[in-house]
């Protein structure tokens, strides 16, 4: 306040200008509005520029005096407001001593009342801890008990034979109260620690012996374990089974035989035999808990290998093949899935296949071994249907049954080969029982089982009786023997592999290495012209049976599409040997009968009709009664020409033949006669144009009985009447033709023909030779 009423004293304007224009709390809210006043600051200015400097100061002291009295009513009232603070701030000390007074009694009770209250916590203090401590005594206490109660009941599981209930009370005991060091000092506690390695040892000893015996038990009842196994697999499989199986399903001790379309549940094989299954599965368990699984497993792999081992040998010691030791090894390997299904980690599939792998080499060689030594049918077959379901059963414990089932494959071919030999043995009885002449039934019976069932019969109806067959005996019975071979073979190989092919390849061995093989022996040591023709006519018959035999097989196979066998085509060739031993044959019998024929060759009178054509005619007509016309008629036309061509042949070359060293007008009379006979025999055949098979003969017999021998010369005429003739030949004939001289008149009273002149005759035999050597003839 003193120092704004000093500045207020000064006259200098601009010193006044200074005082309203410096900053002050009291006319800081006034003096911005008042030097903003464009008014004010405008009079300033020009009362200082007009030289008003009076007014100036009169407006200033009244502005200066009106400020002084605003700072004096702001100092009175900062005064005053200064004056009631110090008054508040003396009542507030005066409070704050009471205030200070009051917490320090409080402060001093509170120390009394915290002495107290620790005093109480240390009595509760004590009184918890001895509580705590009883606690902990009840709870050991009962810790204890209940350590003595499950080491008795661990005693008496052990006592029942709960081995894997009594071990895992142990490992139990082990975890939560032996680990428990509290409990670990105490007597009975360090008794029980020290007992517990002994009991575990007795218990696997005890299930040790135990799974021995199982070993030894299970070994021993294989056999009725494979049988049980074979025999429910036969109930699944009826197709399979058959009478090879029913000795080794009698003798197990199992209910009635189930029918084929109702098949009851089968129990359990182990429980049909009385034997249990746990102890491995407790031993398996025992050792598990005991940390020594894989030594166990180990353990049970090896016995259960030298088992196998055993087994294998006592099939290899086997001297004759049986069934015991394949259903031994059946058994074992039903054992051996049933642990691999059922008891966890003990076996593995890599052992069991192992295992298996092993046994399958050992049955196959064994197999090859054995089969190549069976010479019975039969026995193959048992043994085949045996190993078949045997297959099917180790197929469906899920082992690879591929080796034996490769074995049955190859076997076939051992079965084809036996059974060949004895079909092929009744085969050749047969043939060789044969008399090779038309078959004739005189019962139904016979007609039934010889005809009818081999379909050789014409007509459904029952025929008259005595009746006659155009085959021999040995047809209907070796069709027989065939369709038996395909039914064997077919009931062998079905369910095996392909039966279509097999069945056709071993079908068409049977008939060309056994029937064909046979007749073609037959047939080379046959002389007999009628028993050959026969055989010809059998084959006809045993040709057709080859599509009997494919609808056989077809209908056993059940299938539409019929096998073909290559074996009618090989009868169908067998005609060209068969057409060849009769040609040799008729040639033989033709040229025996006519090497009789005419035994003088310069008769002095006209000759007569040979008995020996005659005899040869009758022959010729008695194979075409009996048994020519059964021919298949190509055949039969074939065979009938080469023989009319044969008999003229053989006529011929008697003429030409150095045995006939001359002949006459007589003879050749005679050569005329026969062949007339034989033209006309020949006429009355069923092949066409038969007569010309003696053609050429008849124009060499016309050509000298026409008594001129210069017409062969003649171009013309030899072409009309003596084409055929061979000129080399008749050159030949020509040489050993004489004259009749005694004996002409006789010639012109019965009216014969002219005999050529013998210079007529040499003259044309030079002509004749020159026109050979220059073939110009």
């Amino acid at each position: 306040v003193g120092c704004c009423v000093l500045e207020s004293r000064q006259n200098s304007p601009f010193s006044v200008l200074r005082k309203v224009t410096a900053p002050n709390k009291s006319t800081s809210g006034q003096l911005p509005s008042f030097s903003e006043s464009n008014e004010f600051l405008g009079s300033i200015a020009s009362s200082i520029e007009r030289g008003k400097q009076e007014n100036y100061h009169s407006t200033l002291r009244e502005m200066v005096a009106e400020n002084d009295k605003e700072i004096r009513v702001l100092c009175h009232d900062h005064t005053q407001d200064f004056v009631g603070s110090f008054e508040d701030a003396r009542t507030g000390r005066d409070q704050t001593r009471s205030l200070i007074k009051w917490v320090r009694s409080l402060n001093s009770e509170i120390l009394d009342t915290g002495e107290r209250l620790l005093e109480r916590e240390r009595c509760l203090t004590e009184q918890r801890n001895i509580l705590h401590n009883l606690d902990r005594c009840v709870a050991y206490m009962n810790r204890s008990l209940d350590l003595l109660a499950l080491y008795q009941q661990i005693c008496a599981l052990v006592h029942h034979e709960r081995y894997v209930d009594a071990l895992k009370a142990i490992k139990h005991l082990e975890m939560d109260f032996l680990t428990d060091a509290n409990l670990g000092s105490l007597t009975f506690v360090t008794m029980i620690r020290d007992q517990l390695p002994d009991l575990k040892s007795g218990i696997q000893r005890r299930v040790t012996v135990q799974f021995n015996n199982w070993l030894v038990r299970v070994r021993e009842c294989s056999q009725d374990i494979g049988s049980l196994a074979l025999k429910y697999e036969a109930r699944r499989q009826p197709n399979l089974a058959s009478g090879s199986f029913a000795s080794a399903a009698a003798r197990m001790p199992s209910g009635k035989r189930t029918d084929r379309a109702r098949v009851e549940p089968e129990p359990s094989i182990f429980d049909a035999l009385g034997i249990s299954l746990t102890p491995p599965y407790r031993c398996m368990a025992v050792n598990e808990a005991l940390d020594a699984g894989a030594e166990f497993r180990s353990y049970y792999h090896h016995g259960r290998k030298v088992q196998a081992g055993l087994d294998l040998k006592m099939l290899n010691e086997a001297e004759h093949l049986s069934q015991d030791a394949f259903l031994q090894i059946l058994g074992f390997f039903v054992v051996e899935e049933t642990m691999l299904r059922t008891a966890g980690t003990l076996v593995s599939r890599a052992e069991v296949d192992a295992l298996w792998e092993a046994a399958a080499f050992n049955i196959k060689v064994y197999l090859q071994q054995k089969f190549s030594f069976i010479s019975d049918t039969n026995v193959l077959s048992r043994m085949k249907d045996f190993l078949l379901l045997l297959a099917s059963c180790l197929t469906r414990y899920g082992y690879d049954a591929t080796p034996i089932l490769d074995f049955l494959q190859t076997s076939f071919f051992r079965f084809r080969d036996v059974i060949m030999q004895g079909i092929g043995a009744q085969i050749t009885q047969s043939l060789s029982s044969d008399p090779y002449s038309v078959l004739c039934i005189d019962t139904p019976q016979s007609y039934e089982e010889l005809i009818t069932a081999n379909q050789l019969n014409t007509s459904d109806e029952l025929p008259d009786f005595p009746v006659t067959f155009p085959f021999s005996r040995s047809v209907p019975e070796c069709f027989l023997l065939v369709k038996e071979f395909i039914a064997t073979t077919y009931q062998y190989i079905h369910g095996l592999s392909d039966f279509q092919d097999l069945v056709r390849d071993a079908t068409d061995m049977l008939l060309k290495d056994g029937l064909m093989k046979y007749i073609t022996e037959v047939l080379n040591h046959e002389e007999s012209i009628t028993a050959v023709i026969q055989i010809t006519v059998n084959l006809s018959y045993f040709q057709e049976g080859c599509v009997h035999f494919e609808e056989f097989a077809s209908a056993l196979q059940r299938k539409s599409q019929r096998i073909r066998l290559t074996s009618r085509a090989e009868f169908r060739s067998m005609y060209g040997v068969a057409g060849q031993i009769l040609w040799r044959l008729m040639k033989e019998s033709s040229e025996a009968k006519l090497n009789t024929w005419i035994t003088n060759w310069t008769p002095v009178s006209p000759a007569h009709s040979s008995q020996a054509v005659a005899e040869l005619i009758r022959d010729f007509r008695v194979l075409l009664d009996s048994s020519l016309n059964y021919l298949p008629s190509s055949f039969r036309d074939r065979f009938i020409l080469n023989s009319l061509v044969q008999i003229a042949l053989t006529m011929k070359n008697a003429l030409t033949s150095e045995s006939v060293k001359k002949f006459n007008l007589f003879a050749i009379l005679g050569v005329e006669k026969d062949l007339r006979l034989l033209e006309e025999f020949a006429q009355t055949l069923p092949a066409e144009n038969s007569a010309e098979s003696f053609l050429e003969l008849r124009q060499i017999v016309g050509y000298l009985l026409c008594g001129r021998a210069e017409d062969i010369l003649d171009t013309e005429i030899r072409t009309q009447r003596y084409l055929n003739i061979y000129p080399p030949d008749l050159v030949l004939i020509l040489e050993k033709y004489k004259e009749v001289g005694t004996v002409v008149h006789m010639m012109h009273k019965q009216s014969l023909p002219t005999q050529p002149k013998r210079r007529a005759v040499e003259a044309v035999l030079r002509k004749l030779r020159e026109l050979i050597r220059d073939n110009a003839i």
